[in-house]
């Protein structure tokens, strides 16, 4: 029986985050990103997860591109990260 993976959480969605957020996602962990600019791109046109999302996105298209990432598992990566303001 495979243990359960436990949820990370991320503080900010920086850039320099990235990498970590791909790192737990990427190795299976749910990953939550906890950022304050969340609350206020949700009074803005675009969705704050979708914006929050289209680095990580944008990110794994790219590690697909190069043959780095299969594309499913890009898809199964970008799943596994989720938003919320702080």
């Amino acid at each position: 029986m495979t243990a359960a993976r436990p949820m990370i959480a991320c503080l900010g969605a920086a850039a320099w985050v990235a990498a970590l957020r791909f790192a737990f996602a990427y190795a299976g962990h749910a990953v939550t990103m906890i950022d304050i600019k969340a609350a206020t791109l949700a009074t803005n046109s675009l969705s704050s997860e979708a914006e929050a999302l289209g680095e990580v996105s944008k990110t794994m298209a790219s590690l697909a591109r190069f043959g780095l990432l299969a594309e499913s598992d890009a898809d199964a990566v970008v799943a596994r990260v989720s938003v919320v303001p702080a």
